[in-house]
């Protein structure tokens, strides 16, 4: 008897009589295939053999603006967020080369499986924020093979756009290659631009009505760079004027095409970091302070590039300069006296007697007979000793010159919830909320901070560090 060709059909293999379909969601830890495939003809049963290979698509970020650059990013395939970034972003690390130690460049690299035909993007910086994703960059759409697409940071005024340019394909690596330029402007494209209505759910809890209307302001649209805010008599606390001046900086001004500071570098900046700056130069008694960096595209750290970081110069009349700590001048005319003679005296006193408790130690591992060792050790716990003593004599030197207003400033920053890192003259605080170290101005983030204070502002539906 013959079989029904409906029986036939029953008993078939599953990957008999249908064509696969190899197309599936793609994630960073699935492999995406492509299929050749060819029926064999003459057979109410269509066999479909399948060859399959992965295809990728990486980037690479060079970056020179900074020795290290932790990049945040999510990834669009077909204009569609992948689901493993829905909540958060990721970060790729890129390590600039550095000539003076010979250490080659480390680009960021971001590894994306594919499939042929899609077209696949990038959100970067705060863009890849998952309450904003409205700039999609370097996209690319994949043919038969996997492509690599080789971004470069250019510093410099530049029109590049973010489409990735094709060079050809590479016979070694099997991969189609592409060069694109990361350049001020399209830092400034990832950057997200905030909106008066963002600003109420972004500031600490306590802040003025009169701090939060002229917070709003900034967002609308300043119409000069300067800020006043007055408050009236609440309680104990008396009426109070704080002027704020916002000074252009020479960073976006070099590297971004027709940026301006009051539309474009203002609005950039994250609501909680203006809030904590007017806040606690309210509280001290402040009464003018002076803003030096806000958003900027192409220099130091990443909180700057995503509106999470600002400085200042001048607290009231003082103005945050200690250079001359190690340098023996100011480095501004109008630079303050907060470095006396007699501190740049104790400061090398210091230096000098951790030289010798360092030469101390040595001496106490290498000598091995008892009686040298004996002499050794006294030696080292004198060293020690003078250490340890110089130490508390360049500390108390350094807090005794140290304006007032300038520390309360200080405190009443690292008390705000929103405030993550503090940097300035006199101390440095990687986190808020742990114990600060002074800054004695041998490292580079040390010496960047000698003339002005910077604070990062954390928001973890911006960044996770």
């Amino acid at each position: 008897m013959v079989a029904h060709p409906r029986a036939a059909r029953r008993t078939q293999t599953p990957n008999q009589g249908r064509v696969l379909n190899m197309k599936q969601e793609p994630t960073e830890r699935t492999a995406a295939f492509k299929a050749t495939c060819k029926p064999i003809e003459g057979s109410p049963i269509v066999v479909v053999p399948c060859k399959a290979s992965m295809l990728t698509v990486t980037y690479t970020i060079d970056i020179v603006s900074a020795a290290t650059l932790a990049i945040p990013y999510a990834v669009a395939i077909n204009g569609k967020v992948l689901p493993i970034y829905a909540e958060r972003s990721r970060t790729a690390t890129a390590i600039a080369a550095n000539p003076k130690t010979k250490k080659k460049a480390k680009p960021a690299e971001i590894t994306i499986p594919a499939q042929a035909g899609d077209t696949v993007a990038l959100h970067l910086n705060s863009d890849a924020a998952p309450a904003w994703r409205t700039k999609l960059l370097y996209s690319v759409t994949l043919n038969e093979h996997p492509v690599a697409v080789h971004v470069t940071e250019r510093m410099g005024l530049h029109h590049d756009r973010d489409t990735p340019v094709f060079k050809g394909h590479n016979v070694a690596t099997g991969m189609d290659e592409y060069t694109a330029a990361l350049t001020g402007n399209i830092w400034m494209d990832a950057s997200h631009v905030y909106q008066s209505s963002e600003v109420d759910e972004r500031l600490p809890q306590g802040t003025r009505p009169e701090v939060v209307r002229a917070i709003k302001s900034i967002y609308d649209g300043l119409p000069t760079r300067w800020l006043n805010i007055e408050g009236p008599a609440r309680g104990t606390e008396p009426a109070y004027t704080l002027a704020v001046e916002f000074e252009d900086s020479d960073n976006p001004r070099k590297n971004v095409v027709h940026y301006q500071l009051l539309a474009d570098g203002l609005t950039r900046v994250h609501p909680g970091g203006y809030a904590a700056l007017f806040n606690a130069a309210i509280g001290s008694g402040i009464d003018k302070i002076v803003v030096t960096s806000c958003w900027r595209p192409l220099l130091g750290s990443i909180a700057h590039r995503l509106g999470l970081g600002l400085d200042v110069n001048f607290v009231g009349g003082v103005r945050l300069n200690r250079q001359e700590l190690t340098t023996g001048q100011a480095a501004y005319r109008d630079a303050d006296a907060n470095v006396s003679e007699g501190e740049v005296a104790l400061f090398r006193q210091m230096k000098a007697a951790e030289t010798a408790h360092e030469q101390a130690k040595r001496n106490a591992k290498r000598i091995l007979d008892e009686d040298g060792q004996k002499a050794a050790n006294a030696q080292l716990k004198e060293a020690m000793k003078a250490e340890r003593e110089a130490k508390l004599a360049w500390n108390f030197e350094r807090d005794k010159h140290e304006p007032p207003k300038v520390r309360s400033f200080r405190a009443l920053l690292l008390n705000c919830a929103c405030v993550r890192q503090l940097f300035d003259p006199w101390y440095m605080f990687a986190n808020a909320r742990a114990q600060g170290l002074p800054n004695r101005q041998e490292t580079d983030n040390e010496n960047t901070h000698s003339h002005h204070l910077h604070i990062t502002v954390s928001d973890r539906a911006v960044f996770l560090p």
